[in-house]
């Protein structure tokens, strides 16, 4: 049965960028909210029921004790890696399964969907759900009205055209004639419902974790590994890139990809046919890298663009020269949202 303490980063995975400390495994956390902290693999990638509530009975198997036994599948295979050097030959196909896994499983992929809702419905109740934001979506001060408007007046006239015919009006003359009668009703008047409907939309936006925690939960159900992206990875060319000791941090996404552009993001950022490089960390010292030979990462940059699609934290082996990266956490992901949710 699946405990309550739920990793959505393996400890597995976090043993390779962490030392030995007795029987335990000791890895640096550079958090946002934190600062700099040290900790047992036991206490970092991790969330109380994260992806199980408890079952009740021992007998009903979870999505946590599903994924607990995928990881077992796949620990030893991520270790074999670790022991690779840069020209041995990897199986894309079990090294895409592997990869596509931890791209989709991860508390950084649920909290970036629930914060882009949060922000969507924010903006919907700050800029639209007031009488002036009303006024310009519905473009009452223009003489041609929103196309939302229109459909309404035009949907009215479908529903009693034959009566309004009787007035003498022909379907352009009613939408001209309504226009013009909603633009002189007065805005407290028009919109009176509003406070009513920003109340709705800011109850609704307090359940939006729990929307996003659900969504996370039943796609994780419905495939552990998504085929679609798995047939993407398998084109790739794998590789591994080695690295000075302690030279590489692991985001919290843990999965980077490098689009066409040359960006680095997340990787479920960027669509199977952008992406061109793949690049996971898989310890302080080895890239798992899928894509273009002789990739030529630079540790220090490669470590700014981890600490950058981090939505949290970065895990290190020690407190090394990485302080300077607290500040970067998040700013290419917050840089991301701001620009689609703008578009």
């Amino acid at each position: 049965m699946a405990g309550r303490k739920q990793h959505y980063i393996p400890q597995f995975l976090l043993r390779g960028f962490g030392a030995s400390a007795g029987k335990a495994v000791r890895v640096t956390v550079y958090s946002k909210g934190r600062g700099i902290y040290t900790t047992s693999t036991q206490g970092v990638g991790a969330e109380r029921d994260f992806y199980s509530d408890p079952p009740g009975t021992e007998e009903v198997r979870t999505l946590d004790d599903q994924i607990t036994d995928h990881e077992n599948k796949i620990a030893g295979y991520v270790n074999s890696l670790r022991s690779l050097n840069e020209h041995d030959t990897i199986d894309p196909d079990r090294v895409a399964e592997c990869v596509c896994h931890f791209l989709i499983r991860t508390a950084h992929l649920r909290e970036v969907f629930s914060s882009s809702f949060a922000q969507v419905m924010a903006n919907v109740t700050n800029n639209l759900l007031t009488q002036s934001g009303m006024a310009k979506f519905m473009k009452l001060d223009e003489k041609v009205p929103a196309k939302a408007v229109r459909d309404v007046l035009r949907k009215y006239w479908r529903e009693n055209k034959e009566a309004i015919r009787t007035q003498g009006m022909s379907q352009d003359a009613f939408e001209r004639a309504a226009y013009n009668e909603i633009k002189k009703v007065p805005s407290e008047q028009l919109f009176e419902n509003l406070p009513m409907f920003r109340g709705l939309a800011l109850e609704f936006a307090k359940g939006i974790p729990g929307l996003a925690r659900k969504a996370h939960q039943e796609a994780l159900t419905q495939t552990l590994v998504p085929v679609p992206r798995v047939e993407s990875l398998r084109k790739l060319n794998w590789s591994i890139l080695s690295g000075l000791n302690g030279a590489f941090v692991m985001p919290d996404c843990v999965i980077l990809a490098e689009n066409r552009d040359g960006e680095i993001l997340p990787a479920f950022f960027v669509g199977q046919d952008e992406q061109r490089r793949i690049i996971m960390p898989i310890s302080h010292n080895r890239l798992l890298i899928g894509g273009p030979s002789s990739p030529l990462l630079d540790p220090d940059m490669l470590n700014l663009a981890a600490a950058r699609c981090s939505w949290e934290y970065f895990v290190a082996l020690d407190e090394g020269p990485y302080q300077h990266l607290l500040g970067e956490i998040g700013g290419d992901v917050n840089a991301f949202l701001s620009s689609v949710l703008g578009n």
